[in-house]
């Protein structure tokens, strides 16, 4: 079977995200992890897609689902992104 993850909550609940642009067509929020640390499982209302500043491949950009768990391991030397949430 799959294997359940458990949920924190909305990124709303989720330390780290920042509210760079939010309006009637879009949220644009700046993330950004401290070497070492990670996010816990969390969903977005609305399907989103992420681009990778610094801290993995920069400039690689992965559309998630809504509602889908998502879990951000902990990174070594950091790492910061862009999430783009169309309304």
């Amino acid at each position: 079977g799959q294997q359940r993850v458990p949920v924190v909550g909305s990124v709303d609940d989720v330390a780290g995200h920042v509210v760079e642009v939010e309006n009637a067509q879009v949220r644009v929020t700046r993330v950004r992890l401290a070497p070492g640390a990670s996010l816990p499982a969390h969903t977005h209302a609305r399907g989103w897609l992420d681009v990778v500043v610094s801290g993995g491949t920069p400039g690689r950009v992965t559309w998630h689902d809504a509602s889908r768990p998502v879990t951000v391991a902990a990174s070594a030397p950091g790492a910061e992104w862009i999430e783009i949430e169309p309304r």
